[in-house]
């Protein structure tokens, strides 16, 4: 037999090494721990009474050798956990016996080993009395490989979870021990090994530790049985095979780096045996740390956050809210021990699928400029000779939007993950581009015809960037901080980068819960397993579904810019309604309650208004963005999202957050995107100054002399350290009597235009109000022309 069923995940990799007859003490992070190995009995039972007395208990009791005179390796943790016993030297008869008089005690066994020759076999066990030990656990002990493959069966199909395992015997039939807890956790096991480093890198890739590692059989093809968890994972690494003086070594290195074993193990002959052990790190105790400015009027989301981030172990997040266009929240959580450097609202994160919101806007600017339409096919725009499917061709702008091109990666693998096989199949090397996965994919069949299912693309967007590529000749990321961003007031938001030397100062750090290890797919010069989360996938590859960076406080400045469906600064009415419009496709339910429209998921509320929201996963990122039609939008993000399907659902935020935030009596009349009340825009003064405090950055400054101060240019999307970037308000006289005056009015805007008969003592009066910016040359007629005139702009979505 080699190996039965593995159930659910785990991972792990290391060095290590070891003295014979060493032990050491130190304390990593969390719990004070103590080790052991190559000890003789004489030498454990010294050793394990001074620990015990000292308040440490096992947790991992190893032996090898002969029956007379093993080796035992065995660790101890100082946990307070006190319900406990052991049994060392146990022939198998009296063990036997003890197995049954400790389970009528309410024990369950922690680890067996056998040791001995096969006929004299003896027994070292730790035994707990804890929520397991009834009718939820189980221990089989020196059993024949076939009898231990039944018993394996049985409890596997009982629900349970194997945690340790065994096996004694160099030559001839090994007999195999083990314990079973029913804990719910995901696990594998493998016995019969021939590639150990192998199989552990397999299974670290998909999230698996190992909680025991035994060898056996002749030194010259030595076999490994093992047991790994899938399930929330501390740091760890592992030792493999090393001698007496490499594992010390590895260990003195690994205690130093906060790390404590977690089982040590020795197989082999006792002259010169061998060491396996897993490490992990605990990590210091957690405190909250809230940052921005403090409002105990909404404490209610404040209690949202940290309860939803303790529950999912999050270590760092934010939200932010705003009410028709203000910000009126923006905190920031971290949940880390006191030394880890405070989550800041200015930090950036990873924001995932919301980044198809922002694509989505851009394409909705072309339709309206006419340089693509709605149904337009995407092979009237993108070079698609050759494609193996003649239907790719035919996938329209609207179906790409709305997720019914014609993709399904519930049944083809998803092209933007899948960077390997576009590699291989391109005859490219990693990393992969937009372009190579086009390539690739034109080789594929579609998975339904396009327009007939609805089925969630992310490749879908990547051709969308495309489209903006081509059509406009732009970068991609360049045209939407040109065109989407900077209209919405936005100057922090970036495109993301795959490794973690790459990430920007600004940008949090990314968890993932399972400590995963990836092959890189980002080809020569990348470390060749990183995180998977930096560098498992390529980020740089999903600009246009899943590739931005931003604040909370971005994303709800982008979605209050449609706070005003009629004179949105990204797009008109028309535009707008586009947007949120349902699939107009046979299969698409018309009287649905909800629906994906473009970039958004939509619910009409009646009277030509609408609830829009988002959400955006990655490994080591959620996030979820909502606006809402009473003109409130939040947005959360978050370092770590859900990979084992445990409960709470991350998918939660959505109705928690919204209760938290209409339970707020009332939110203050400031506006935090002007934290210092000067009527610009932070992030627009820092853009351009650096500072919102330094003399040119003031709103009344004027630091390229063109006659327009900084709050005008900011209004006007003009750059305030351009002379040449301006826009002026013109004057024509027409009559004596008359004069026509002229200016560009941007969308979002509202105009005023303002006279007064002298400069020496003004006295403005307005002569036109309520003059609404829609992108398109604006001219007013006054009689009489003499005067002096000047023109007042704000932004529409905050009047």
């Amino acid at each position: 037999m080699a190996e039965p069923v593995r159930c659910r995940k785990c991972v792990s990799l290391g060095v290590l090494v070891l003295l014979l007859v060493a032990f050491a003490a130190f304390r990593a992070g969390g719990y004070p721990a103590r080790y052991g190995f190559g000890l003789s009995l004489s030498d454990y039972n010294t050793m394990a009474a001074t620990n015990v007395a000292q308040g440490y208990r096992p947790i991992s009791l190893d032996a090898n050798g002969p029956t007379n005179s093993p080796h035992i390796a065995a660790v101890w943790i100082n946990d307070g956990f006190t319900n406990w016993t052991t049994v060392v030297g146990a022939t198998e008869s009296s063990y036997s016996g003890q197995v049954s008089t400790l389970e009528s005690q309410g024990y369950r066994c922690l680890t067996v080993d056998a040791y001995g020759d096969p006929s004299a076999q003896c027994y070292v066990a730790i035994w707990v009395r804890d929520s397991y030990a009834t009718n939820k656990s189980a221990e089989v002990h020196g059993v024949t490989e076939s009898q231990f493959n039944t018993d394996w069966n049985y409890y596997y199909n009982a629900g349970y979870r194997p945690d340790w395992i065994s096996v004694n015997g160099t030559n001839g039939s090994p007999t195999f021990s083990g314990t079973w807890v029913d804990d719910g956790k995901g696990y594998w096991t493998y016995w019969n090994i021939g590639n150990l480093p192998g199989t552990v890198t397999n299974l670290w890739e998909d999230g698996g530790r190992p909680t025991a590692l035994t060898g056996y059989g002749p030194s010259t093809s030595r076999l490994f049985a093992g047991n790994w968890i899938y399930a929330e994972q501390p740091v760890w690494t592992w030792n493999y095979q090393m001698t007496a003086a490499q594992f010390q070594t590895a260990a003195t290195n690994l205690t130093a780096q906060g790390y404590r074993p977690s089982f040590i193990t020795e197989n082999g002959d006792t002259s010169a045996p061998f060491y396996c052990a897993s490490w992990v790190q605990d990590p210091a105790a957690s405190v909250w740390t809230i940052t921005g400015a403090s409002n105990a009027a909404a404490a209610a989301v404040d209690t949202e956050m940290t309860n939803y981030m303790a529950q999912r172990f999050i270590t760092r997040g934010a939200v932010a809210v705003t009410l028709h266009g203000r910000l009126v929240f923006h905190h920031a959580y971290t949940y880390a021990p006191t030394n880890v450097a405070p989550t800041q609202p200015t930090n950036l994160f990873r924001i995932a699928s919301l980044s198809k919101a922002f694509t989505s806007a851009a394409i909705m600017q072309l339709i309206q400029a006419g340089k693509v339409g709605i149904d337009q096919q995407i092979g009237t725009i993108l070079n698609l000779s050759g494609a193996t499917d003649s239907r790719f061709a035919t996938v329209t702008i609207r179906e790409m939007l709305q997720h019914w091109g014609g993709w399904d990666r519930s049944i083809s693998p998803d092209p933007m993950f899948n960077d390997f096989a576009v590699s291989a199949g391109t005859g490219m090397p990693l990393p992969t581009t937009p372009q190579m996965i086009i390539n690739y994919m034109k080789t594929q069949s579609l998975d339904h015809a396009p327009g007939t299912v609805y089925a969630y693309s992310n490749f879908g967007y990547c051709l969308l960037g495309r489209v903006i590529e081509a059509v406009t000749g732009v970068p991609y990321g360049q045209w939407i901080q040109a065109n989407v961003l900077q209209p919405a007031g936005i100057w922090d938001m970036q495109l993301g980068k795959p490794l973690l030397t790459d990430k920007l100062p600004a940008e949090v750090d990314y968890d993932d819960q399972l400590q995963r290890i990836e092959p890189t797919v980002m080809g020569a010069g990348s470390p060749p397993f990183p995180p998977i989360q930096y560098g498992g996938w390529n980020i740089k590859s999903m600009d246009s579904h899943g590739g931005w960076l931003a604040t909370a406080a971005d994303l709800v400045r982008f979605s209050s810019s449609y706070d005003n469906q009629a004179n949105s600064p990204l797009m008109n009415s028309n535009m707008f309604n586009l947007m949120v419009s349902i699939p107009p496709y046979p299969a698409q339910d018309q009287n649905a309650a909800a629906y994906y429209g473009a970039g958004w998921m939509v619910r009409p509320e009646g009277g030509n208004t609408y609830n829009l929201w988002h959400d955006g996963s990655l490994d080591g990122t959620f996030t979820y963005s909502v606006r809402l039609a009473n003109g409130i939008c939040w947005a959360t993000v978050f370092n770590r999202r859900d990979v084992i399907g445990d409960l709470p659902n991350y998918e939660n935020i959505d109705g928690e957050m919204n209760a938290a935030v209409a339970s707020v009596p009332s939110w203050p009349s400031y506006n935090l995107f002007d934290s210092n009340n000067d009527g610009l825009l932070d992030a627009w003064q820092i853009y351009y100054f650096g500072s919102i405090n330094s003399p040119s950055a003031a709103p009344n400054a004027d630091p390229d002399h063109d006659g327009v101060n900084n709050l005008n240019e900011f209004i006007n999307m003009t750059d305030p350290t351009d002379a040449s970037s301006v826009a002026r308000l013109q004057a024509i006289a027409l009559a004596p009597q008359s004069v026509v005056l002229g200016w560009n009015a941007a969308r979002g805007r509202m105009y005023t235009l303002l006279k007064t008969g002298s400069l020496s003592s003004p006295n403005w009066q307005p002569i036109a109000t309520g003059i609404i910016g829609d992108n398109t040359a604006h001219t007013f007629t006054n009689s009489p022309a003499t005067g002096f005139y000047r023109l007042s702009t704000s932004l529409q979505r905050q009047n």
